[in-house]
């Protein structure tokens, strides 16, 4: 709290302390390290408390609760009440997690080391960064861009984490515990999700934080060409039609197509989607020749047209890029 009028204030709610002290939560005998369960009986069950938290008006009680008893310092409730001195509360920090949790350790280290060594080559990061056998993190971590970046840290507890930078928002990966491995969307500014952020909009809020990381978790998952359907790879040779116009195919024999999908996917991440001018940029850093937002557009169409990507306003809730 500021001691000066307005007296603004910053009320910081942490939702793994209160998931572990409801009543139902103690028959699933849970673990808790640091701010992360990492062991629990019913996982479904956990996830159905924690949804609670979205509950409307749930956290604006909880933070005049808090803030009215702190304000008594300031000026007690007569004085108030003469002021019509009231706090509107709006949503500026937040972070989001999703745990998996596997039944050894040794098989959660095996996927994760996996899912790194897909992961810097197929979302075209620009930049790792690791630390080995060091005996404590870096002081600070600075980005002077807004570019994507990731960072592979390897502390001298054996953890490793992944991040992934857009502006204020951060996707880390990083396994906890022994069997843990722990995702995590943090906004270090609400203003970056570009939605209103007034406490009364937390669960819209939530809803948009749990569509960013689905779409973070679906890259990984489905990055590798295993899980290609039968056929598909076929049918992107064939061509076909968007509206009256009929587009070619995608012969991913010729090096364009090769680096439009390459780029397609490296953008995908980003969290408000990417336009035919992010396309252009990213395909002269690729194929350095002249490559212009005409261009980029066409090849839009034809990825549209074979349902590789969706036009914005048209992506359902669980969307993909």
């Amino acid at each position: 709290m500021c001691a000066q009028p307005p007296f603004s204030c910053n009320v910081i709610l942490n939702g793994h302390e209160w998931v572990e002290r409801r009543k139902a939560v103690k028959t699933l005998h849970i673990e808790k390290e640091g701010n992360c369960f990492t062991s629990y009986t019913n996982g479904n069950k956990l996830s159905q408390i924690a949804d609670t938290l979205k509950k409307k008006g749930l956290f604006e009680e909880v933070s005049r609760r808090w803030i009215y008893r702190c304000l008594w310092f300031v000026m007690d409730f007569k004085q108030q009440k003469e002021t019509g001195f009231e706090y509107k509360f709006s949503v500026y920090q937040i972070e989001y997690s999703r745990n998996l949790l596997f039944n050894r350790g040794r098989q959660l280290d095996d996927v994760y080391q996996n899912i790194i060594n897909l992961t810097r080559e197929r979302l075209d990061i620009p930049r790792i960064k690791t630390i080995f056998e060091k005996k404590r993190r870096p002081f600070k971590h600075k980005s002077k861009t807004s570019a994507p970046e990731v960072r592979i840290e390897t502390p001298e507890y054996n953890l490793t984490i992944i991040k992934i930078h857009f502006g204020k928002l951060t996707v880390k990966l990083y396994d906890k515990g022994e069997r843990t491995l722990r995702a995590e969307v943090v906004v270090h500014n609400a203003k970056e999700l570009g939605c209103k952020r007034s406490i009364e909009y937390f669960s819209d809020i939530v809803d948009k934080l749990h569509r960013i990381m689905n779409n973070f978790m679906n890259n990984l998952e489905y990055a590798h060409i295993a899980i290609i359907n039968d056929g598909k790879l076929e049918e992107l040779t064939t061509p076909s039609k968007k509206g009256k116009t009929r587009l070619a195919g995608i012969d991913l024999s010729k090096k364009r197509n090769i680096a439009v999908m390459q780029s397609a996917l490296a953008l995908s991440m980003k969290p408000e989607g990417f336009t035919c001018s992010d396309l252009a940029e990213k395909m002269k850093k690729i194929i350095g020749e002249d490559y212009t937002s005409r261009k980029a557009s066409y090849d839009i169409r034809k990825l549209r047209a074979k349902g590789i990507v969706l036009k914005k306003e048209k992506i359902p809730e669980s969307f993909r890029v």
